[in-house]
């Protein structure tokens, strides 16, 4: 997280490489707030694949159902953020 390159430990697999290449549908939700993971950290992920198909949306405190706050608060509102999620799932079948 530090250093927003991706490995694990010894290994030889190349995380960087594979989210490189990943050319799939994405979607990116950055939350209000959020000190832990601002909007300038999930920027700088998605910069990491740029052959995705991005759908990005921001949680804000208006599309909650709960006030959106701290790193996790967000997980508790179920209904608001699931319902973005559900849209997002459903416009790929169309």
């Amino acid at each position: 997280m530090r250093t927003g390159q991706y490995a694990a430990g010894s290994g030889t697999f190349d995380y960087e490489v594979a989210i490189a290449d990943y050319r799939g549908e994405l979607l990116a939700i950055d939350v209000a707030g959020d000190v832990l993971a601002p909007r300038t950290a999930t920027d700088a992920l998605l910069a990491k694949v740029p052959r995705a198909r991005i759908t990005r949306t921001s949680y804000t405190p208006s599309r909650a159902t709960a006030k959106p706050g701290p790193h996790f608060t967000w997980v508790r509102d179920r209904d608001g953020l699931a319902t973005a999620i559900i849209e997002w799932v459903r416009s790929l079948r169309d």
